[in-house]
């Protein structure tokens, strides 16, 4: 896989054991960066004071133009690192992540869900996340779920947040 960024392409590289323990950590504000961050930057560990965490948003993506922008813009009222990965689509879904603000890393072959899943993780946490939610793209995650999970994660203590719909909104979700 590779990711896109303004025309870039940057090879990915294997995701390194990091060893990083969870902790309480405050969000991040103008006050905690050492730098200027642009909307659209990636934010990097190095990029923080001590302390601080790093939330990344995961979008694995096939063919899902109808949906992606609003996906991406609403991810990113509450995140900055948005990640989309496009898995081999054949409509608009990358152009329009980007110019949605996203990252996008495309993949040559489809590989399939968890498959895209995984190479954003991988991105996420090569890039020093110290907090990931995966959302779909089609936009079944309600925004009002983004900023509460994160929060468990970043200052709550919890290694783990899983959300549940209540719904299932496809036949394919009752077969599977």
């Amino acid at each position: 896989g590779s990711i896109i960024d303004s025309g870039n392409v940057i090879p990915l590289r294997p995701c390194p054991n990091d060893g990083l323990e969870p902790k309480m950590f405050p969000l991040i504000n103008k006050k905690t960066l050492k730098k200027d961050i642009k909307k659209g930057d990636l934010i990097k560990l190095e990029d923080l004071s001590d302390n601080w965490m790093v939330s990344f948003v995961v979008i694995p993506a096939f063919n899902e133009q109808d949906t992606i922008e609003n996906v991406v813009k609403t991810a990113s009222n509450h995140v900055q690192n948005i990640i989309v990965v496009n898995d081999c689509s054949t409509d608009n879904t990358e152009k329009l992540s980007l110019s949605a603000g996203a990252k996008v890393i495309s993949l040559k072959k489809n590989k399939g869900y968890d498959f895209a899943l995984e190479e954003g993780i991988n991105f996420a946490l090569i890039n020093g996340a110290t907090s990931i939610l995966t959302l779909d793209a089609d936009g079944q995650h309600p925004e009002s779920s983004i900023k509460p999970m994160i929060n468990l994660i970043n200052n709550e203590n919890y290694d783990l947040v899983i959300g549940i719909r209540n719904e299932i909104p496809r036949l394919s979700e009752k077969v599977f």
